[in-house]
Formats: C-alpha cells, structure tokens, sequence
C-alpha cells in the first residue's frame, strides 16, 4: 500500500521551525463564508504541513467546523483560496480524511472489511474479503505492528473506543490519506486510551509525514501533542501557525476571545481569600453547606443528587432548592 512519503526523518520530531519551512499540503488564503446575513468566516487564513501535528483552536461559533468543512469539499466557499499540494510524486493534492468522535463503523462487519471496503469493486466475494484484509493490516501494521493480528477478524463492536479511532485512523490512512483531521477525537477516552492515540499520532507525523490538525479545547492535550496552532475567534484568523512555545495557555484563551477575567468579581475573591470566608451554599429543610477558597468540593451519590444541588444554583432547575446564602 502507497503511503505518505517520510519527510520528518525517521526517529525525529521535527521542530516548529523545521515544519514551518516546508510547503503547505494545505494552504487556505482570505476564505469567506456566509449564511444569509451571518458571516461565519471573514477571511480566514490556515496552512498544514506534511509532519506537523496543527492544533485548531476557537470557542464554539469561531468558524471551525465551517472551514473544516470547506476544506473537505462538504460546503462551498464565498470568497478566497485554498491550494493544496501532495508531498507524492505524480498527485496533485493530498487526500484529507475526517475522524470524528463518534465512530462511523458499521458495529456488525469486521474490522477487516471496514476498512477495505471503501475499496471493494466487486461487492464482499470471497476474494474481495481476502484483499479487504490485506488492505486492512498492511493499514493496522502503520499505526502498531501488533495490533493489526489481534483486531483485523474482529467485529467492529467488540472493539473498545481507542481500538475504533484506531480503526478509523488505518481506514484514512489505506485510502492514501496525507492529512488527518481530527475532531474532538479525545472527547469520550480515558486517559490511558488517549495516551495510546498520541502516541500514535506523533509516530505518524513523525514516520510517516502526515499532517495531523487535532481540534480540542484541552490545553493540556492541545500541549501535550501539537507543534503549532491556529486560532479563530469570531471568523477570524487571529493567530496562524503559531509555534505553541511562543504563547502561553493565558494568551491562547485571551485570543480565542473567551477570557473570564472580571476584575471585581476577582477582587471579591481575593478578599474572601484572605479573610477566610467561605461561600455559604443554603438548601432545603435548613441544609447547609460551606465552601472555602482555595478548596476543591466533590459530590457523589445518586445520578439526581449532585444535579438537583447544581441546577438551582446555575438557574436551571425549578422549585425549592439549593441557593447561595444571601440571594432570594
């Protein structure tokens, strides 16, 4: 099977700088989208490279899923350019592949032959199904060189939540893919399992030149993988390939327009702080509860209990329930 070409040198992680340096598989110029009267994006700018792993970023409504979309041919555009340029001899442009965080497996197929039959021509013959499987290790042996015999005869149910993007990452990859676009992929793993994606993750852009754009909005994982980002903030580009180094998570949230700082309510805070005051939490039948600063409170217990103490406090519930002390 025909991959990505190795442009990051086995071994290595390529440097922002480095990455930086080569030409763009994708390189999106001044985009402008509208519906009706609400422009979604207002010029927009963005680049992929082959080895870099290109972190997302924008609070919802920024314009994310609409340039995503765009760039996959799902939607079309107003205004501006997008170029694309393959990193294999005789393409004229990368193949871009979507995983989303809701697997789209057929749960009854095997793994083999959700993978391969996006290549099947002649139906699931017996010689369709051996080529599906040949398609779908040579895929699986990519991405871990183990895990292709243990899960290729499975049936896509069976599989666990990692083993599923694993999947649908070795589907991406069979098809020739040069680019991943990864939506959320972390929303439902555990810490473990998205451990074991990065891991993955790395060593395709790393061995194999692909570029990777991961969409999230946990800085920790945004640090922990990416080597640049680009964030939108209501349609507009207001950072571009940026070396993640060269900002810290306090300039990240300020661009993306989402800064919480409201400097009464903090000054309010800090005097609570040092006069030890807690915030009194009053419920019904005469509960009460304390919460003091710098602490960190946990509730248990049944689904309905923590729910019907936090609705009422967020306006969201209705009738008698819990307050802070001093409102009505």
């Amino acid at each position: 099977m025909e991959t990505a070409q190795n442009l990051g040198g086995a071994g290595t992680v390529p440097a922002a700088g480095e990455v930086l340096l080569r030409k763009p598989l994708i390189d999106v110029a001044d985009v402008e989208k509208s519906y009706g009267a609400t422009r979604v994006l207002r010029g927009v700018s963005f680049q992929v490279r082959a080895g870099e792993i290109h972190a997302l970023l924008g609070g919802n409504g920024a314009g994310k899923s609409t340039l995503i979309r765009i760039i996959t041919g799902l939607t079309s555009r107003d205004a501006g350019d997008i170029g694309f340029a393959s990193a294999k001899v005789g393409r004229s442009g990368p193949i871009i592949a979507v995983v989303h965080q809701e697997l789209a497996l057929l749960p009854e197929l095997s793994v083999a032959e959700n993978i391969g039959i996006v290549h099947a021509k002649s139906g699931l013959s017996q010689s369709s199904r051996r080529r599906m499987r040949e398609i779908a290790l040579n895929a699986l042996r990519l991405i871990d060189a183990a895990i292709g015999d243990e899960i290729v005869d499975l049936p896509a149910r069976k599989l666990s939540l990692h083993e599923g993007q694993i999947v649908e990452i070795a589907r991406a990859l069979s098809t020739g893919a040069e680019v991943l676009l990864l939506d959320e992929p972390t929303a439902n793993l555990t810490a473990g399992e998205t451990a074991k994606l990065f891991s993955v993750l790395k060593r395709l852009a790393r061995d194999e030149g692909i570029g990777i754009v991961f969409v999230s909005h946990r800085m920790r994982e945004i640090r922990d993988l990416c080597d640049v980002c680009t964030v939108l903030r209501d349609g507009v580009t207001v950072a571009n390939a940026t070396p993640l180094a060269s900002l810290s998570d306090a300039e990240i949230v300020q661009q993306m327009g989402q800064s919480t700082h409201r400097p009464g309510l903090q000054l309010r805070r800090r005097e609570r702080a040092r006069e030890g005051v807690p915030v009194a939490l009053l419920g019904p039948d005469g509960a009460r509860m304390e919460i003091w600063p710098g602490t960190i409170l946990g509730l248990a217990g049944a689904p309905a209990g923590p729910t019907g103490l936090i609705d009422p406090l967020v306006g969201a519930g209705k009738g008698a329930g819990w307050r802070l002390a001093g409102e009505g």
